[in-house]
């Protein structure tokens, strides 16, 4: 019927982060062993303090979060909805990914900014094999600290590269990747080895 016709008012409200299901909230904190041992697509949730943020891709952040010894990866998560600061504390939770060696934490759901003191430590792999997998499992996405003598490896100045180098008497290789890490950064890392070759 042509004669009969109306209006409405319509109010858009942008939400700013997604609602926090109670699952996420009531679920206990996982251990880093769980973060290693996991099966692919369990969920994580973890809690530490963001100790480095890879640049920003296409609105993903990758970046790592760590409390103590222990270290996690979160890769790709949305960087519109969750921003990160390196030195804030938050509580992650997503989904376990295993990716070429590397364990990942991905589709973040849980994102909340913690203001916990939380610390995390150096630690040390003196005396340890760096190419033993089962070793270096406790360590992984950990800042770690070791002395080691370059041995080889094609430095370049501007892309990814790797290098050998001699960590308690075993090679092995090293990857410096400008895309995990600011230009500044990558610029010490790659002048540090072009000293050691003079």
């Amino acid at each position: 019927n042509d004669e009969v016709y109306g209006s409405i008012d319509l109010t858009i409200e942008a939400q700013d982060k997604p609602v926090v299901s109670p699952e996420w909230t009531n679920m206990a904190f996982s251990t880093h062993n769980d973060y290693v041992n996991n099966e692919d697509d369990s969920k994580l949730k973890i809690k530490g303090v963001v100790t480095h943020v890879c640049p920003v891709d296409e609105d993903t952040v990758s970046y790592f979060i760590q409390s103590g010894r222990d270290g996690y990866y979160v890769y790709a998560q949305n960087a519109l909805l969750y921003p990160v600061e390196i030195g804030k504390v938050y509580e992650v939770g997503g989904y376990k990914k295993y990716y070429k060696g590397l364990n990942e934490i991905v589709n973040v759901e849980y994102f909340i900014e913690s203001d916990e003191d939380i610390t995390f430590d150096y630690v040390s792999i003196d005396g340890t094999n760096p190419t033993d997998v089962a070793a270096m499992k406790e360590y992984q996405a950990a800042y770690i600290k070791t002395t080691g003598t370059y041995v080889s490896g094609d430095l370049k100045d501007s892309s990814a590269f790797n290098v050998t180098v001699k960590i308690n008497g075993y090679d092995t290789t090293l990857r410096i990747d400008p895309n995990y890490c600011e230009s500044d950064e990558f610029t010490k890392i790659y002048n540090l080895f072009d000293f050691s070759r003079a």
